[in-house]
């Protein structure tokens, strides 16, 4: 029975369906047409780098080769004859969590302008935050200013936060984490994934003309 597959994506969920093809794209490198036993496989390697192959046969199986977060999304396979019922299936592709802290340590002198910039890599990650000594810090003494990818971008590309303190002073001494959660929000079964930032640890000058401070503080992260 001849049947139909589309793919909604999950990472960029405003696009339309789109059609998995069942011919292979002469333009597209890693493309093409083999045998395995009696059934014919038909390939298509997508621009990120993953395949998918069509086994030719009654039950229209889709096979998805090397797949990354972009290929996560509804796989849907309706027949194309008669008023059959549709299947979809759900794929979820997760990529670990990887969260980098700059500079690890620095000495600031007092009124200083100071910035500590946190890289979070992977999908999804729909949280990040920033601790000073193991609490929230405080938006009226720090700002956080958020460097986004490109909107064509891969969904486990690179985001960039940077934590700016405008004035450098003895309250700001301290150990400051850089914290990014993430889950698979619609499923109970799924376990939550995170990271934890490497600690950037901001101490006084001591050439500073500030009043002498007490030993910043330490944690692991």
């Amino acid at each position: 029975m001849p049947v139909h597959w589309s793919w909604r994506s999950k990472v960029r969920p405003e696009s339309p369906p789109v059609t998995l093809y069942e011919e292979p794209v002469a333009a597209s490198s890693g493309s093409g047409v083999e045998k395995e036993g009696t059934n014919q496989l038909v390939t298509f390697k997508r621009p990120w780098g993953s395949r998918y192959e069509f086994v030719q046969g009654k039950v229209g199986n889709l096979r998805l080769i090397n797949v990354s977060v972009e290929d996560s999304g509804e796989y849907i396979c309706e027949s194309l004859v008669g008023r059959v019922a549709r299947v979809v299936y759900t794929l979820k592709v997760r990529a670990p969590i990887s969260v980098r802290i700059q500079p690890r340590q620095r000495v600031c002198d007092f009124g200083a302008r100071v910035e500590l910039e946190c890289r979070v890599s992977g999908y999804p990650h729909q949280v990040i935050y920033w601790l000073h000594d193991a609490k929230p810090t405080s938006p009226l003494r720090q700002q956080i200013v958020r460097r986004s990818p490109a909107p064509d971008a891969p969904a486990s590309a690179e985001v960039r936060e940077r934590l700016i303190i405008n004035s450098f002073s003895l309250e700001d001494i301290g150990v400051y984490q850089c914290v990014a959660e993430s889950s698979l929000m619609d499923t109970a079964t799924s376990p939550a994934a995170g990271g934890r930032g490497r600690i950037g640890e901001l101490r006084e000058s001591t050439s500073s003309s500030s009043p002498s401070s007490s030993s910043p503080a330490s944690s692991s992260a």
